[in-house]
């Protein structure tokens, strides 16, 4: 009988997966942030994600989806950044507007970043050819480590996902003001 085990290329591509949507999350308001805990990470929905925001149920699932959006922007920006601050000569506008860029996704950032993408038929074409909407939060379920999972190595890591998740396998946002793991 074959394994479900992912191998360890898979794994290391999830982890590598993980980190970019971790830093993605740095673009995410305080509201988004809030329901991205609320939604993913204690697992709320419809009336009970309504209450716990203060909002309607049809409300708290628009703001679901405006964080989804908000998330596949600040990375088809935060990946965009990196790969104009990595080549400048890919686009000499945005290498501007990045400077001195640290490299951390900040809300601001994200807000200048994915204007300029939008306008920038270089910059779009990158941003489209690097994010599909599939790959971001998408139908396909993904196991992404949180943090005390990524300093396991492998074998412990694999153990200790498969005594967490008997039942489902979520995908885990890690944000750095958040707590440790967010389930999306």
């Amino acid at each position: 009988m074959p394994s479900d085990d992912a191998d360890l290329a898979t794994l290391a591509g999830r982890t590598e997966l993980a980190e970019l949507i971790a830093a993605a999350c740095g673009g995410l308001a305080d509201r988004d942030r809030a329901v991205l805990e609320l939604a993913y990470r204690q697992g709320l929905d419809g009336p009970d994600l309504a209450d716990a925001l203060g909002v309607t149920a049809r409300n708290a699932n628009t703001l679901v989806e405006r964080m989804r959006d908000t998330i596949e922007r600040s990375l088809g920006a935060l990946l965009v950044c990196r790969g104009v601050k990595a080549d400048p000569a890919r686009c000499s506008e945005l290498a501007e507007l990045l400077g001195d860029w640290d490299g951390t996704m900040t809300v601001l950032l994200r807000k200048r970043a994915a204007r300029h993408i939008d306008g920038c038929p270089v910059c779009g074409e990158e941003r489209g050819r690097l994010v599909t909407p599939a790959a971001l939060l998408g139908s396909a379920p993904v196991i992404i480590p949180a943090p005390d999972l990524i300093s396991l190595s492998w074998t412990g890591w694999a153990a200790k996902l498969r005594r967490r998740s008997r039942l489902t396998f979520r995908t885990i946002c890690v944000t750095s003001s958040l707590t440790p793991g967010i389930v999306v």
